[in-house]
């Protein structure tokens, strides 16, 4: 079938992103576990320490907050992807099969 070889690539490549985007994600939100374990065990006793230690746990809050909007957003763009990939199929299976 011409064309289809094009069709496939573009969906292994997706494939592949998506497989790449989620490593990702899931090594950040392992840093920032990381962080967060590293920040709790930070001495407050130190000169600032307690303002020290709220900016720190703010910061971690602020980039698990950010962590899961990125993911949530690419959990949407995913099942949008899924929909058009399907719709595509469909309309070539019903196209291939009225002729």
């Amino acid at each position: 079938m011409p064309g289809r070889g094009t069709d496939t690539s573009i969906l292994q490549n997706a494939q592949e992103l998506t497989y790449i985007i989620k490593q990702d994600i899931a090594a950040l939100n392992s840093q920032i576990a990381q962080l967060q374990a590293f920040t709790l065990q930070q001495n407050p006793g130190q000169q600032g320490g307690k303002q020290v230690s709220e900016h720190n746990k703010n910061v971690v809050t602020m980039l698990q907050s950010k962590l899961a909007d990125t993911t949530i957003g690419f959990k949407d763009v995913l099942e949008i992807r899924t929909q058009v990939s399907l719709r595509s199929l469909f309309s070539f299976v019903f196209r291939r099969s009225g002729k």
